[in-house]
């Protein structure tokens, strides 16, 4: 009969500390994370530890992913890191003409920034300044100097989606993410008709709706509405419940250029202003005068209206500042600072900052990275705040209600499945961490968002039930 052999206590005390480091270094990976259908090899995941360091779970942390718009994670480090969490920009319109019995005798000159958020309230509001000034006519020009446009931020591979909002390109002259928006509502005369922001003529709107009471329940004012813009009019056609009042839905009809000469034309003349002759392209003159001035929101609201409805024109914005900040192209730009960050961008490559890109990449690890240098930085409440709350709002206001305090940026395209951020302690024994799954769909499964929730609720089980049951001693 064999004699078991004692355990060498000496032996075990000499390797404990190496045993401590296996432990706690190498990644918990777990065979009992539930998959469903989504396959082994199209997913990475990178859960942290925010308080330890540990990394709690990793799959294919290092393969590079395509993040569709957790990209925007990226630009926002980077934003704050490089621009400053205050930082704004400043829209002005200036002329070297004078003024003269309430006319400005000559050009009004708009300089492009660039501005992420420039809506029509901050256009009426540099009117009103204008007026201030004395000036109700512009007898010449309204003219758009462009020439910040140095760098084209491109978009490959939307070409079927071409007019649709969430593919408007950056420009200069960003207003109102170039959207005419509709709204359903009662006249003064207690009829339902359908109002226009930007105020377009009566001679360019054709608007033939009926009211139907019978409907009790609005399903939202697009699914009643036709809409169709010729060249020249702008047709509305509708039978619409009254349930929908006090509903908004936008179209998206003109080019940039077009837009900013129907909006400031129809601001301008609503108030009783005339002029000017016409809105064109040209350059501001070395020598004006300032006569209107814009100070947009700082930069960390800015951040938090991106990532919470993951803006994609806001992202393509603020990249091309980032860029125009550091006198580099903006990709260039994003990857140095990211380098100086200690983060490792080896598979990294940015195509615009929003996601929407067919080449972009990254790995789970570095956004890994990129959450905990985040998370331990001087705009970590900014970063933290301006992230879609599961079950509360933004992109997230639908999903994963059962989780608390789940902070996470989505991302979706055709084939791309994404979710980054932070789960932090719902009670006191509980640490922080960070949360990175991107799934690259190969195979034929039409995978959706119930699918990547679903893997998430399951990596943060597996990771509860090793915390409960991990014991160790020596």
């Amino acid at each position: 009969m064999l004699t078991p052999m004692k355990p060498n206590m000496n032996f075990l005390r000499l390797i404990y500390p190496f045993l401590l480091i296996v432990f706690f270094i190498i990644p918990h990976i777990s065979q009992a994370v539930d998959f469903g259908r989504i396959q082994p090899d199209e997913v990475a995941y990178y859960v942290q530890d925010l308080k330890t360091g540990e990394i709690l779970a990793e799959h294919q942390g290092t393969a590079p992913m395509s993040p569709a718009s957790t990209m925007k994670l990226v630009t926002s480090f980077v934003a704050f890191q490089t621009l400053g969490k205050n930082y704004q920009w400043v829209t002005s319109w200036s002329s070297d003409a004078p003024i003269n019995n309430g006319s400005l005798l000559g050009n009004l000159y708009w300089k492009g920034t660039n501005d992420p958020v420039f809506d029509q309230k901050d256009l009426t509001s540099m009117q009103v300044q204008l007026a201030q000034k004395g000036i109700h006519n512009i007898q010449g020009n309204l003219v758009l100097d462009k020439s910040l446009q140095k760098e084209v931020n491109t978009s490959y591979g939307f070409d079927k989606d071409k007019g649709k909002s969430f593919t408007t390109a950056p420009d200069p002259h960003n207003l109102a993410y170039k959207v005419v928006w509709l709204y359903y509502y009662l006249n003064n005369q207690h009829q339902a008709t359908i109002g226009i922001n930007p105020p377009l003529p009566s001679s360019m709107t054709n608007i033939q709706i009926t009211s139907n009471p019978a409907i009790k329940t609005c399903s939202g004012l697009n699914s009643y509405l036709y809409t169709k813009w010729d060249g020249q009019q702008l047709n509305i056609k509708g039978n619409i419940p009254s349930s929908c009042i006090g509903e908004t839905t936008y179209i998206n009809i003109f080019d940039i250029n077009e837009f900013v000469k129907y909006s400031f034309i129809s601001q301008w003349y609503k108030v009783g202003n005339t002029g000017p002759k016409d809105v064109i392209i040209g350059h501001e003159p070395i020598i004006t005068k300032i006569l209107a001035i814009n100070y947009s929101p700082k930069l960390s609201h800015i951040i938090k209206d991106m990532n919470k409805y993951s803006s994609n024109i806001i992202a393509r914005n603020i990249f091309l500042e980032i860029g125009k900040k550091n006198r580099l192209p903006s990709s260039q730009a994003v990857t140095r600072t990211l380098q100086k960050a200690n983060i490792d961008t080896q598979h990294f490559f940015v195509e615009n900052g929003s996601g929407l890109s067919r080449v972009s990449q990254l790995t789970a690890k570095m956004m890994g990275q990129i959450l905990y240098a985040s998370y331990f930085s001087p705009f970590k409440d900014e970063f933290i705040d301006s992230l879609p709350i599961a079950g509360v709002d933004g992109t997230l206001k639908k999903r994963l209600k059962t989780i608390p305090n789940l902070h996470l940026k989505t991302g979706t395209l055709d084939d791309v499945h994404a979710l980054a951020g932070y789960k932090l302690p719902s009670q006191a024994n509980e640490h922080p961490m960070s949360i990175v799954i991107i799934i690259n769909k190969k195979h034929n499964i039409n995978l959706i968002n119930g699918d990547i929730d679903k893997l998430l609720i399951s990596i943060l089980k597996d990771i509860d039930e090793q915390q409960k049951t991990q014991t160790f001693n020596p």
